[in-house]
């Protein structure tokens, strides 16, 4: 009404109001895009905190692709949608990546989100206010601290479904999902399709004034699995698996509603498909094959010599469908004997290569060209001498986030086994050091490699 008012009074002097900055209800986001853009879709921003400053509360920002999307803080009601691809968001040392200090009605809801910490990351996503925050299909990762802190001093609700949370902290204070309101705010949360796995802490902490309904989920390979304290509660409403964990439940019990029907008569097994070229059962064998090939080479670090995994020999069985494979599918190896020194986004540089078939090619010693559009197979191994260090793969100069894999520990290796998709001829493929902070050396020992196979 104050902003109304101005406007006539200043109609009623004669004047003209200038026009606010227009925002949209729905803006574009593109690995391509750029922040002085208008945030449409011909016109698309590069991150979600460019695209939010565009975006009417209420409003929702899409990705047009895959690709990183950078972290965010999120100040109203706001919906952030990834359709087409997993929108990637990179945490760096010690953040958290995405925030949320909305107001007390608002509602916030995140889909197909990858929030990848690296093994850097301290938060995946920290909510401090908001009337309630939806997760859809998501993957929430690698992170030192936590998954998801839900701490509002207000009552909100949580949603999830259909999400992971894995690989979180190194130590009993790391939790996978913490529901921790304060100042007696009463919070309930609804889990459904969510798995927990790998927490060095605990994987679902329910604190005091929070009411959580846990349905069709797995929490396991967690120090603890559930934990409920200040009269927190916890229901199971049907088929989740809290086991395999160092301690499942504490703080409580967990009772399950309603009772489960008996189990329905076995359908008849349909007919079996042709076979084609190759067989998944022989691509699962090459898969396994190239693993044991890696997994058997040792390098010399400080010293000692670590042995980088326990297969020592390939099967018959891999080794025909190594042959069966090779007899039909374009491929190409490439090494490094020397020790070589990347700064960060350098890509990785190859002295010596072997090609066959002609869908791979080298431009230079630090480019792979895939010349067909198709599926590749990608498979690299290397030493590295440096804590904290990390490897990602880059598809015509955009990161590939499901690629990253890091090492937080002393002198070890980096290994990553990923199938590549291109959409058209004369792809580029590079491996970039992505480490924070100043150059690693890749290679100690003599022993930097990469596998591309086309599938």
């Amino acid at each position: 009404m104050r902003i109304i008012t101005f406007v006539a009074a200043l109609a009623g002097l004669g004047l003209h109001a200038l026009p606010a900055q227009a925002q949209n209800t729905r803006t574009f986001v593109s690995a391509g895009g750029s922040d002085g853009n208008l945030c449409s879709r011909t016109a698309p921003c590069r991150t979600f905190a460019g695209a939010i400053a565009k975006t009417n509360a209420g409003g929702e920002i899409n990705t047009l692709e895959p690709g990183g999307y950078g972290t965010l803080t999120i100040d109203k009601a706001i919906s952030i949608v990834s359709g087409l691809g997993e929108a990637g968001v990179l945490i760096g040392l010690g953040g958290t990546g995405i925030t949320i200090t909305a107001g007390a009605n608002d509602i916030i809801n995140l889909r197909g989100l990858i929030i990848e910490g690296a093994g850097l990351g301290a938060k995946g996503i920290e909510f401090q206010s908001g009337g309630s925050l939806n997760i859809q299909n998501s993957v929430i990762r690698n992170l030192t601290q936590t998954g998801i802190a839900f701490i509002p001093s207000a009552i909100s609700r949580l949603f999830i479904a259909n999400t992971l949370i894995s690989d979180i902290g190194g130590n009993a204070s790391s939790r996978g999902l913490n529901i921790a309101p304060s100042g007696g705010a009463g919070v309930t949360a609804v889990l459904n399709r969510l798995d927990v796995l790998n927490t060095a802490g605990t994987a679902v902490e329910a604190g005091v004034g929070s009411k959580v309904l846990l349905r069709d989920s797995t929490i396991s390979g967690n120090a603890v699995g559930v934990s409920m304290t200040g009269g927190a509660t916890v229901v199971s409403y049907g088929n989740n698996a809290v086991s395999g964990n160092g301690t499942d439940v504490q703080g409580g019990t967990i009772p399950e509603q309603g009772a489960r029907g008996p189990v329905g008569p076995q359908g008849p097994t349909g007919p079996q498909g042709p076979s084609g070229p190759v067989t998944q059962a022989q691509l699962d064998a090459a898969v396994t094959s190239l693993n044991a090939q890696i997994a058997t080479l040792n390098t010399s670090v400080g010293g000692h010599t670590t042995q980088i995994g326990s297969l020592s020999t390939r099967t018959t069985a891999a080794e025909a469908a190594i042959t069966a494979l090779q007899a039909t599918r374009d491929h190409a190896r490439f090494t490094n004997q020397d020790t070589f020194g990347a700064a960060p986004g350098d890509a990785i540089s190859f002295t010596a290569n072997s090609i066959s078939g002609s869908s791979i090619s080298a431009p230079n010693s630090s480019t792979i060209r895939l010349n067909a559009a198709g599926r590749y197979l990608v498979t690299f191994v290397a030493s590295v001498s440096e804590e904290i260090s990390a490897l990602s793969l880059y598809l015509d100069g955009n990161q590939i986030v499901e690629s990253i894999v890091g090492r937080m520990g002393a002198a070890s290796q980096i290994t990553g086994t990923f199938v590549v998709v291109t959409s058209g001829p004369s792809s580029l493929l590079t491996l970039r050091n992505i480490s924070p902070g100043g150059t690693r050396n890749f290679g100690l020992a003599g022993y930097l490699q990469m596998v591309v196979m086309r599938l």
